[in-house]
């Protein structure tokens, strides 16, 4: 007897989220984090609850890749960029490195 089974995406991150993984980690050569790399997916339907499992789990929404990019800056369709800008909730320290970082203040 033959049984399968499948894991859904959403599932594997909760588990990794789970088990301590760092929402905000750098994943990749152009220093994209988990929000820069769902950003780039098109199908809202199944971004969505990543994006708010991110969020949930402490993701920042103000970390620049390599190209100093914004997650919302490289937001495949306008969909996601809506979701990206209603589920975000800069707290005054995040919003003024935000400020900061756009404006090239060296400190």
């Amino acid at each position: 007897m033959f049984l399968s089974f499948s894991l859904s995406t959403l599932s594997i991150i909760r588990l990794l989220i789970q088990c301590g993984a760092d929402v905000n980690q750098i994943c990749d050569r152009q220093r994209n984090r988990p929000l820069h790399l769902i950003a780039k997916y098109s199908n809202i339907a199944k971004a969505s609850p990543i994006i708010e499992l991110l969020f949930a789990s402490g993701a920042h929404l103000d970390t620049n890749n390599l190209m100093n990019r914004l997650p919302q800056d490289i937001a495949r369709t306008s969909d996601i960029r809506k979701l990206l800008f209603r589920s975000q909730k800069l707290s005054l320290k995040c919003r003024c490195a935000q400020i900061i970082a756009s404006s090239k203040f060296y400190y």
